[in-house]
């Protein structure tokens, strides 16, 4: 939830893909906005675990890392090659079973796992979006890699993740939101602890 004092990234990062395929859908919509570019002071908040720090920026308040939102709307919206998998900073994970998403603009990627690769891939919210699900992760560190063939030649994206299975007290909550055209969505999300996982 928007003011709460947990704000993972992913939860941000599943409100714009789902926001801006309702946008994509829907041409007769003129005009519309992302809150904001930037994270950045606010005297109130204490979201994200830093206070006074609103976290709804697409890049992090001293500019330097930009996020899985950034990469979501450059695949979406640029001509520039995009090949980005999510959630690289979800390095400690409670749950073996997970989804890999990945954005591509340059064509359907491969991706691999521990060296193998995965199966099963569906298109997302729009043509950039790929998900892979029901991937298992090892115990200890995992190696995701993004591959794409484009002109003969390979794209690539390495990242690493972890999987940390151990007992926490866990919560499921759904969080719901309004769209401004009176559409309700939810996402149903388990926090082990402070941590939301979004299924």
């Amino acid at each position: 939830n928007w003011t709460k004092p947990y704000y993972p990234e992913t939860f941000q990062t599943k409100t714009h893909e789902y926001q801006w395929s309702v946008i994509a859908r829907h041409p007769y919509i003129i005009a519309s906005y992302l809150w904001n570019m930037f994270d950045f002071a606010t005297p109130m908040a204490d979201r994200g675990g830093i206070p006074g720090r609103n976290m709804k920026g697409l890049m992090t308040f001293d500019r330097k890392t930009r996020k899985d939102s950034y990469f979501w709307y450059k695949a979406n919206w640029s001509k520039e090659p995009v090949l980005h998998l999510t959630q690289r900073r979800n390095v400690d994970r409670e749950k073996q079973e997970t989804s890999v998403t990945v954005y591509s603009n340059i064509g359907m990627p491969k991706v691999f796992l521990n060296g193998r690769e995965l199966q099963g891939v569906r298109k997302g919210y729009t043509d950039v979006h790929y998900v892979f699900d029901h991937v298992t992760l090892c115990d200890g560190k995992n190696r995701l890699k993004a591959v794409v063939s484009r002109d003969g030649k390979e794209v690539r994206k390495p990242t690493r993740t972890r999987t940390s299975i151990s007992a926490c007290r866990v919560s499921v909550v759904l969080n719901c939101f309004h769209t401004n055209w009176n559409v309700m969505y939810c996402l149903p999300a388990v926090y082990c602890e402070r941590r939301a996982f979004y299924v």
